[in-house]
C-alpha cells in the first residue's frame, strides 16, 4: 500500500504489486492499473483530442491523470476540475511515471465540484472529457445526467464536443451504457458511440456539430492501434437505447437500484 486516504468523498487507495504495476482504487473499485484502463484513457481522451485539435480542453475528474499526458501535446490549454484533492495528491506522486505532470507546461487544475464550476465559469471549451467513475452512486449519477450534460453544452464552443465513457459494452441488454447514451441523446444533436475491444467498453462523443467524420474516426482508431471496434451513428444508437430512460434528477431509480445491488453483492462476498 503506497497511499490510503479516507477523504470526505471516498476511500482512495494506491497499491503496488510485487511485479511493479501500480493500481488506483476508489471506494474499492479499480480506477487505474489494468491494460484495459490504459486503453480507456486512449479512447476517452487522446482519440477525441486528435479529432478535435482543441485549443481548450476541460477534464472533469482526475484518477491517474494519464488523460492529461495524452491530451496536453494535442491542445493549447488543459484544465482538470476535481472534487477530491486526495486523488490529485496521490496521483501526482505515485503515478508520476504515467502522467508526467512535472513536464507539462500547459496544464492547470482546480479543486471544485464540476457542477459548480460549469455553472459559474465563462470559459468555453473545444473538448470536455468526463474522466469520472461509472454511475454507481447518486453523486456519480449526477455527472451522467441530462441536467449535467446541459451544463456542459452551455460551456462548449459551437463545434465543441463532450467525451464520455458509457461504462460498459454498448448492447441492447446493457442498462448503464444505454442510460448514459439516452441522456446524451436528449441533450445533443450529434452523437457517435464507439466500441473498443482493447478497452473492454464503449465511449460516446456528442455535440451540436462535428469537425470530423465517421471515416476519420475509424482511421484514427487504427492509428491508435485498435483494429477491433465498431462506430455507431445516431439512428443506430437510438435503436439500441430503445425505451431506456435517461438519467436525470427526476429519474435516479436506476442508479439507486445499481447501488443497492452492488451493496448486496459486496455483503455476500464478505
Amino acid at each position: 500500500v503506497l497511499y490510503s486516504v479516507n477523504s470526505p468523498y471516498q476511500k482512495v487507495d494506491i497499491v503496488r504489486e510485487k511485479e511493479g504495476r501500480t493500481y488506483l482504487y476508489l471506494d474499492g473499485g479499480m480506477n487505474f492499473g489494468s491494460n484495459e484502463l490504459s486503453w480507456f484513457n486512449a479512447f476517452l481522451s487522446e482519440l477525441p483530442a486528435r479529432l478535435q485539435k482543441p485549443e481548450k480542453v476541460l477534464i472533469v475528474g482526475s484518477g491517474s491523470m494519464q488523460s492529461v499526458a495524452r491530451v496536453s501535446p494535442l491542445a493549447k490549454h488543459v484544465k482538470t476540475v476535481e472534487l477530491d484533492p486526495a486523488v490529485i495528491a496521490g496521483s501526482r506522486i505515485h503515478f508520476a511515471h504515467i502522467n508526467h505532470l512535472s513536464e507539462i507546461q500547459n496544464w492547470q487544475w482546480q479543486i471544485d465540484d464540476a457542477k459548480h464550476y460549469l455553472g459559474s465559469t465563462d470559459e468555453k471549451y473545444d473538448l470536455v472529457i468526463m474522466d469520472v467513475p461509472a454511475p454507481l452512486t447518486i453523486q456519480e449519477g449526477l455527472l451522467h445526467s441530462v441536467e449535467f450534460y446541459r451544463l456542459v453544452k452551455a460551456r462548449l464552443k459551437p463545434q465543441g464536443i463532450i467525451s464520455v465513457s458509457l461504462s460498459g459494452g454498448f448492447r441492447p441488454d446493457a442498462e448503464t451504457p444505454r442510460a448514459v447514451a439516452a441522456s446524451l441523446l436528449q441533450v445533443f444533436d450529434k452523437i457517435y458511440v464507439i466500441t473498443a475491444a482493447s478497452a473492454g467498453r464503449s465511449f460516446a462523443f456528442a455535440g451540436e456539430e462535428f469537425k470530423f467524420s465517421k471515416l476519420l474516426m475509424e482511421a484514427t482508431m487504427q492509428i491508435l492501434g485498435e483494429i477491433n471496434f465498431d462506430v455507431y451513428e445516431r439512428d443506430e444508437i437510438e435503436k439500441i437505447v430503445g425505451e431506456m430512460r435517461p438519467i436525470s434528477l427526476s429519474n435516479m431509480r436506476f442508479i439507486v437500484h445499481r447501488s443497492w445491488v452492488r451493496l448486496i453483492d459486496n455483503l455476500r462476498e464478505d
